[in-house]
């Protein structure tokens, strides 16, 4: 097995390949998204309605600039397949996308979960 990394306009693929299969499609199983939030409703994503920031009191604002920060997580559950074990068109994807104040804290954290839902974890500084 190999794991091939590369960089492409702010995102990170990685992909699993099983170098025995040569003729076998490759796959992404897993992408980072950095410095901004222009993945939200691409690339599978759900839309910002579902991913975006919710504005909260007393939780932070978002600061538009996350330069040098991770925003954004796909991750292929691997067992989500449904039918045939070799075809990528039915895979389900967890993602999830971090928001950050003006100091690269981390003040909220959306995800979607393996079971269908989302979760929303706010964070909240009194320093």
């Amino acid at each position: 097995m190999s794991i091939i990394r590369n960089t492409i306009k702010n995102i990170t693929i990685a992909v699993l390949l099983q170098l025995s299969w040569i003729n076998a499609a490759a796959e992404i199983l897993e992408a980072f998204y950095y410095d901004d939030y222009s993945f939200v409703g691409q690339y599978g994503f759900p839309d910002s309605e579902v991913m975006g920031f919710h504005e909260s009191g007393g939780f932070g604002s978002r600061y538009p600039d996350a330069r040098g920060q991770l925003t954004g997580h796909a991750v292929a559950l691997l067992d989500s397949v449904a039918g045939s074990s070799t075809s990528s068109s039915a895979r389900r994807y967890v993602y999830a996308a971090t928001y950050y104040d003006s100091r690269d804290r981390a003040i909220q954290s959306v995800s979607t979960n393996h079971l269908g839902g989302i979760d929303r974890t706010l964070t909240a500084y009194d320093f």
